[in-house]
């Protein structure tokens, strides 16, 4: 057991490299078949969603609409993405390309600098979960069972 709290949700973009987030705010990295200590990444106690696109790029986003980026040594401060929403899902394509979905079913993209403003995909509602196997080319699935694809 790598964590006391629950891992909510972890990402590996190679075998070499996995990152994985707990429910206490803490963020764990595998490297070289080790799992590092728990390093306090969201101080709110509230990281709900972690994507890696290689060993040197990760994002994870809270329950407080922020989101946290990983430069392959440290987190980032948290950047208030999405005010007062919560962030359920990120997905990172590469460290200049990942999308986060909120509660309110409105998506974020971030394009290694800064993210954007929020984005109704057509639906008011929870999304749960967002994918993108593109820049061009994301889906996300909602609360009540549904799928929506944009770009």
């Amino acid at each position: 057991s790598i964590a006391q709290s629950d891992v909510g949700s972890i990402s590996c973009p190679s075998t070499s490299f996995c990152a994985a987030a707990d429910s206490g705010g803490q963020v764990f990295t595998y490297r070289r078949n080790t799992w590092s200590a728990a390093q306090l990444v969201d101080p709110s106690g509230a990281l709900n969603s972690i994507s890696c696109s290689s060993a040197s790029f990760c994002a994870a986003v809270d329950n407080g609409g922020r989101a946290y980026t990983y430069d392959g040594t440290s987190w980032s401060v948290g950047q208030t993405i999405d005010s007062n929403v919560q962030l359920n899902s990120v997905s990172c394509l590469s460290d200049s390309f990942c999308a986060a979905a909120d509660s309110s079913g409105n998506v974020f993209t971030y394009d290694g600098t800064s993210w954007s403003a929020g984005r109704s995909i057509g639906i008011n509602g929870l999304l749960d979960s967002v994918s993108c196997p593109s820049a061009s080319f994301c889906a996300a699935a909602d609360s009540r069972g549904s799928v929506f694809k944009y770009h």
